[in-house]
């Protein structure tokens, strides 16, 4: 019978309505959007602020130092090879300041340790000047 249950073609419909449902509904769509919804840009500017370069914060975070192996290399004797680092965290950005000698600033305040980012924030490594955009 069509409308059995228990008959397994009958069963894969059911499932395949059920999946197809929730794929169709709001709940899917926002809990897709939240997964994808924000992303953080980094642009940094030299002393005369003149754009240098424009990043994208990947998935597995951006490190930010001197340093060769650095994602974000500032080769600036102020900076440390190990300076700072953004990661996100259940959909926000934070910064992590690695220990550097020279301070990192956000908004011209010294962070110790982690310190969360918004769109709009300016960090200050060494010489250099970073422009955070969330969205």
């Amino acid at each position: 019978m069509r409308n059995d249950p228990s008959d397994p073609k009958r069963r894969q419909e059911l499932e395949d309505t059920q999946l197809l449902r929730r794929a169709l509904s709001g709940e899917a769509a926002r809990q897709t959007q939240a997964q994808w919804a924000t992303q953080c840009t980094v642009e940094v500017y030299d002393v005369e602020g003149n754009l240098l370069e424009m990043r994208t914060v990947p998935a597995e975070g951006l490190t930010i130092g001197r340093a060769a192996d650095r994602d974000l290399r500032l080769p600036d004797r102020t900076v440390s090879r190990q300076h700072a680092r953004i990661e996100r965290v259940d959909g926000r950005y934070y910064l992590d300041d690695t220990g550097s000698l020279n301070d990192t600033l956000i908004d011209g305040e010294p962070v110790r340790g982690r310190a969360q980012l918004y769109d709009g924030a300016t960090l200050t490594v060494g010489l250099h000047q970073l422009r955070i955009t969330v969205r």
